[in-house]
């Protein structure tokens, strides 16, 4: 093949190789010896695999949160930290209001765990 010039790749091969890649285009680039870019292009094209991709990105979505919701059952805490902080709206954030002036400095002191 010349230099600089794309491989042919069929939409077929394109859909095989997103299937083995679990849609990820950058692995089913290199699997197909094509750039990502060239890829997603044909991507864009092709709306068969359009909804393909997004069928097989909703496919690894639902997997993890299968395994999320099983290490929860277990009481593993950073996966129950990790729930309520992205989907139960959980914040460690802390208000604070205040009215009126402050007349004296006020110091903060935050004690726990250093990493």
């Amino acid at each position: 093949m010349p230099a600089g010039r794309p491989k042919k790749v069929t939409d077929k091969q394109i859909e095989e190789a997103l299937i083995q890649c679990d849609g990820f285009t950058s692995f089913a680039a290199g699997q197909l010896s094509i750039s990502r870019r060239g890829l997603e292009k044909r991507i864009e094209k092709s709306k068969k695999l359009q909804d393909l991709v997004d069928e097989l990105r909703e496919n690894q979505i639902l997997e993890a949160e299968s395994v999320l919701m099983k290490l929860i059952r277990k009481e593993i805490p950073s996966a129950v930290y990790f729930f309520l902080k992205t989907r139960a709206g959980y914040s460690e954030k802390q208000q604070i209001e205040h009215s009126g002036n402050i007349e004296a400095p006020v110091n903060i002191s935050i004690v726990g765990k250093k990493s």
